[in-house]
């Protein structure tokens, strides 16, 4: 039992190495649900791997959450168009 678990383990870190090396793992979708989007999302993007609509959903996810206004811009940009309005800090 002992030889197993040493061979497992021996398996397992070379595994991770080739991960760190630049192969990748499968992606092994198990939720039927999110199994069935992906197939819908390739029949009407065209595309013809999984893996390829999943890279292109989750560039496109980062790129849409890095253009997203953070919360500083947000309030700079109320408190100039409140400056605009005639709103200013310490008139009540």
């Amino acid at each position: 039992m002992r030889d197993i678990l040493i061979r497992q383990d021996r398996i397992y870190a070379k595994y991770i190495q080739k991960i760190k090396s630049g192969y990748f793992m499968p992606l092994y979708v198990k939720d039927p649900e999110v199994d069935k989007l992906l197939d819908d999302f390739l029949l009407a993007s065209g595309q013809r791997s999984k893996t390829e609509a999943i890279r292109q959903l989750l560039s496109d996810g980062l790129r849409r959450l890095a253009d997203q206004e953070t919360l500083a811009q947000r309030v700079s940009r109320l408190q100039d168009e409140a400056a605009a309005l005639g709103f200013c800090e310490g008139e009540g």
